[in-house]
């Protein structure tokens, strides 16, 4: 993916991001303890529990949506 940067130096909001390939959405951390659900994510073999609303907006990382699409609903 390359960023389109306009001559004020703004990144172009138009383009689709995709999650990098060493990361996998591994999904919903089962029986964890914690009051609100926890979501895990692999990167590099190593897991970061992630919330559940960072892990949604993870998952609309696909390349097939640019960002002002997935920030309206």
């Amino acid at each position: 993916m390359t960023r389109q940067v306009s001559e004020t130096g703004d990144t172009d909001l138009r383009e689709c991001p995709i999650l990098a390939r060493n990361v996998k959405l591994i999904g919903e951390l089962p029986g964890n303890g914690f009051k609100s659900r926890q979501w895990l994510i692999e990167r590099d073999s190593q897991f970061i529990q992630a919330s559940e609303l960072l892990y949604k907006l993870a998952e609309q990382l696909t390349g097939e949506r640019t960002l002002d699409e997935i920030a309206l609903p």
